[in-house]
């Protein structure tokens, strides 16, 4: 091949301009494909959008169907606030997957019909949605839509009285159980009590589904059992068919509920709502187009990778190549002439002349020079092989007796043993200057580096397979934190392959490494076999030619081991080197790992220093909060105490258990019967009351109305130890914590005084009857005092309404009621004595005697509305009373249940405040209302 003629200058402008153009190819590549990958980025950007969209949506669904019941608004106006986001958050994911399907990127994926089907998804889970929304408006609440008309329906029946007050109360309660557990039987049980009562009406049943009675559940049959079983309907009681529209109205919109229902699928099992959760459900599968769009992302990232490597490597081996090339005609020339001249300015003559064809400036300069050193040659030869120390010359002196001959092979024999001598010496201390560097340089690293583990080791484990020429490393600690799984940790490597890193504990006795750790002394291989270890550089992969495995240890105490491997043997003083090294870096290992220690110790005892000091201000705080909560209620127990003893002194308290036996009664009651409590303590009332009247407590049905929430207003006389004694009475259910009666609470008043002044002026009444036409003329005075009557009972009239709006002035009320109370006792007072006076004068004044006569009806009549306003004054103080007890106890079960969370309060605290919420909750027993 013919040689270019081109001088050193052209020759290294050649060679930049071989070097700038590959970069410039590489980082326009680079640049293209960073684009293409920003175009994945984009994408996938947009479909976490949609993602994020389509998980408000679902959120707004659930929170929809999770707060609707208590949504007054949406009941009314069909408005809701997570409908008006759902309905937002639809269209924004529709714009989303129309932006999707509008991006190039999604016809390359092949990703349309995906997306179509998605939008098409997402449209029928919105409809679905508005479509059960829709059907829940309709259905309503206990104030609108069917549920509402239900209620309606309800209070005409009882305002009309279509059916007896148990078999509507039944009906009510089965209606209202099915509202709140969703429950089918609760529905048959309606229909099938309704069928016993209006079964015999034409036209009752007509839109009733029979078939929905059979394999009922007998568990919620009590109701109607209850309801039925005294119970005999006769077309007496149904002979008027608008009386019983409103409960066919119950029937017909119960009906239309449970259709509703039905339709909506509260079970998930059908219905709308399964619809919507298997759209839902297909509305997942955006997960797998996420999945499939960074798969591919990731496919193109890596082939994007591998391009832009495989276009780099060829740049480089070009400019390599062109440099090689170029540089060859030269470097090596240079090099030629370097040498060459060096050799002569020492005054040795090459045996070869130097030879340079590159047809430049370097092959003149070559030319030259091999004519100056011929000239030299030819008188040093001899001289220069000796005084150069090129000892191996053949040379044979001319005779035996040729003295110069026999002294130069002397001289070289002498020359040969000290030679020998001086590289055994200089070898011996170059071996000891090396070890001792080497001490010193990982004495001094070993030093710096004692307080981190890791950094220690990393920087050992490098210094030490540079320090000795190896190729790769590890250094393993003894772990024995857990001593049930004591080991060896990998805590450094040097140049280990994936598959090598990823066995980080190696078990005591385990291969050559647990061995040595177990045996304590070090392994040296130099045959391997091939599947044990391989070093990978950027040529390829081979096995190491020699490993070394060194415990690091001190005094017989193993702290880990290290694995050194190199593709050269190594010698003995590097072994014997490694092992010096070894208790260095086990010492510092053991110091390094008592400091971390002492770290973390350190840290735990500060991080438990802060918890404890955040749980102290806690303590505090629930303390001061415990105490105002406790002075609060000390406060309002003193008052609501004070309102009870008011109530207790002015009022007849009975207390019966759910047979209606006596369990407690004040001392009014006491005091006002003559009794001894004792006496009546688990007795029946009807044991002393009169049993002449229409009605007897012991009446089934009186204590079921009572059981049933009813409050009862009822006036009955008894005869105590032959004395009668007219009450006042009201009885009331008191219900406990879950809305059950466990005790029934009759507060009475006693109007015996009354009720005898009302029997004789009856009988005054019968013997002056013949009188009447005479008294006919004292009218005008009657009509005037029913008008002052009349006056009076509209002030009563005020000071009750004030009484209801007003019960921050309850005590004031009472306190004014009792004055009232004590003012027409002393017209009744007055009314007596007038009426002692009539006697007297009876044969003069008689038409008198007839007008006074009405007055005292009147007033009576006055007094006892008056008793009336007094009882129901009563009977909201108590409640009021019991409802406070309630927020009270409310309040202290929260703060026992937060200082219970609390860590370090004392139990004695504890147990004050658990006595205390004890004590508060034997009271709200004892008078607890609804």
């Amino acid at each position: 091949m013919k040689r270019l003629n081109l001088g050193i200058k052209t020759k290294l402008n050649l060679i930049l301009l071989c070097s700038i153009i590959p970069f410039a190819v590489v980082g326009t590549t680079f640049g293209i494909l960073l684009f293409k990958n920003s175009d994945y980025d984009q994408y996938a950007a947009k479909i976490i959008n949609i993602k994020l969209s389509y998980l408000r949506l679902k959120e707004n669904e659930q929170s929809f169907l999770l707060y609707y019941p208590n949504d007054n608004v949406f009941f009314k106006t069909n408005q809701n606030e997570y409908l008006r986001k759902f309905e937002i958050e639809s269209k924004e994911l529709n714009q989303n997957l129309d932006e999707l399907l509008n991006m190039p990127m999604t016809t390359n994926l092949e990703l349309s019909d995906k997306i179509y089907m998605l939008k098409e998804n997402a449209d029928t889970y919105g409809d679905l949605l508005k479509l059960t929304a829709s059907k829940i408006y309709q259905r309503g609440s206990f104030q609108t839509g069917i549920i509402g008309e239900i209620e309606r329906s309800y209070a005409n029946a009882v305002a009309q009285e279509s059916l007896p007050a148990n078999v509507l109360t039944s009906l009510k309660e089965m209606e209202v159980q099915y509202i709140n557990r969703m429950d089918g039987t609760y529905y048959n049980d309606f229909i099938e009590l309704y069928t016993q009562h209006l079964g015999n009406i034409p036209g009752a049943l007509d839109d009733i589904d029979l078939t929905s009675l059979s394999h009922r559940d007998t568990t919620h049959t009590d109701s109607v059992a209850r309801a039925t079983t005294p119970i005999k309907t006769t077309p007496k009681t149904l002979k008027n068919a608008d009386k019983l529209k409103p409960v066919n109205d119950m029937k017909r919109y119960f009906n239309a509920l449970k259709n509703i229902d039905k339709e909506i699928g509260f079970n998930r099992e059908e219905g709308l709502l399964f619809d919507i959760q298997i759209e839902k459900t297909k509305l997942e599968s955006i997960n797998d187009i996420i999945k499939y769009v960074d798969e591919k992302r990731a496919n193109t990232a890596n082939s994007m990778r591998n391009l832009y490597i495989a276009i780099v490597v060829l740049m480089l081996l070009t400019v390599a190549i062109t440099h090689i090339r170029i540089s060859k005609f030269i470097t090596n020339a240079i090099a030629k002439l370097s040498g060459y001249v060096s050799q002569l300015s020492k005054g040795i003559l090459p045996d070869k002349e130097i030879e340079i064809h590159n047809n430049d400036e370097l092959s003149d300069m070559a030319a030259d020079l091999n004519t100056f050193a011929r000239g030299l040659k030819q008188t040093t030869e001899f001289a220069t092989a000796i005084g150069a120390g090129n000892l191996d010359t053949d040379f044979k002196p001319l005779s035996e007796s040729d003295i110069l001959g026999n002294s130069l092979l002397e001289m070289r024999s002498n020359l040969y043993k000290s030679q020998h001598e001086d590289e055994k010496r200089q070898h011996e201390d170059e071996l000891r200057k090396w070890a001792n560097e080497g001490l010193t340089q990982f004495s001094e690293i070993l030093r710096q580096s004692t307080s981190n583990i890791k950094d220690l080791s990393n920087n050992v484990l490098k210094n030490l397979i540079h320090f000795l020429g190896a190729n790769q490393g590890g250094l393993f600690l003894y772990n024995d934190t857990d001593k049930e799984d004591i080991h060896l940790e990998l805590v450094s490597s040097y140049a280990y392959n994936q598959e090598r890193k990823k066995k980080k504990k190696i078990y005591l006795g385990e291969g050559l490494i647990g061995t040595c750790a177990i045996e304590k002394s070090y392994v040296y291989l130099t045959d391997l076999p091939d599947d044990y270890l391989t070093i990978t550089s950027g040529l390829g992969a081979s096995n190491p030619s020699s490993l070394l495995i060194m415990p690091l240890k001190v005094e017989e105490q193993i702290f880990g081991v290290m694995e050194i491997a190199s593709f050269k043997k190594m010698e003995r003083h590097e072994i014997d080197f490694v092992e010096k090294v070894s208790e260095s870096i086990a010492s510092t290992l053991s110091i390094a790992k008592i400091n971390q220690r002492t770290a973390e110790l350190l840290t735990q005892s500060q991080q438990q220093a802060e918890e404890m000091a955040s749980q102290e201000e806690e303590m505090r705080q629930n303390l001061e909060e415990l105490q105002a909560t406790q002075e609060e209620s000390a406060r309002k127990e003193a008052e609501m105490q004070s309102i009870l003893n008011a109530v207790h002194s002015s009022s007849l308290v009975i207390e019966y258990d759910l047979q209606g036996h006596i369990t407690s009664v004040n001392e009014s009651f006491c005091r006002a019967l003559n009794v001894q409590r004792e006496q009546i303590i688990g007795r029946n009332q009807d044991e002393f009351r009169d049993t002449n009247d229409s009605y007897s407590l012991q009446d089934s049905d009186f204590w079921n109305r009572i059981k049933d929430g009813e409050v009862i207003k009822r006036t009955d006389k008894y005869l105590v130890s032959g004395e009668e004694h007219w009450l006042q009475q009201v009885f009331t259910p008191i219900l406990d914590s879950d809305g059950f009666p466990y005790k029934i609470l009759n507060m009475a008043t006693d109007i015996t005084a009354n009720k005898k002044q009302e029997i004789e002026l009856q009988v005054q009444t019968e013997k002056m009857a013949a009188q009447e036409e005479k008294l006919r003329q004292n009218l005008d005075e009657l009509q005037k005092t029913q008008e002052s009557m009349a006056e009076q009972q509209a002030e009563l009239n005020e000071i009750n309404k004030k009484l209801k709006n007003n019960e921050d002035i309850l005590t004031q009320a009472v306190a004014k009621s009792k004055e009232q109370e004590k003012e027409l006792q002393a017209k009744v007072a007055e009314l007596n004595k007038l009426h002692r006076e009539l006697e007297i004068q009876q044969a003069e004044i008689l038409e008198q005697n007839h007008t006074l006569q009405e007055k005292e009806k009147l007033q009576a009549k006055a007094l006892e509305d008056a008793d009336k306003n007094l009882e129901r004054t009563r009977v909201k103080i108590m409640a009021e009373f019991v409802r406070n007890l309630s927020r009270q106890s409310s309040i202290m079960d929260e703060a026992e249940a937060r200082l219970s969370q609390v860590d370090g309060i004392p139990a004695e605290i504890l147990n004050s405040v658990r006595n205390a919420n004890d004590e508060f909750k034997i009271l709200i027993s004892k008078y607890k209302v609804d």
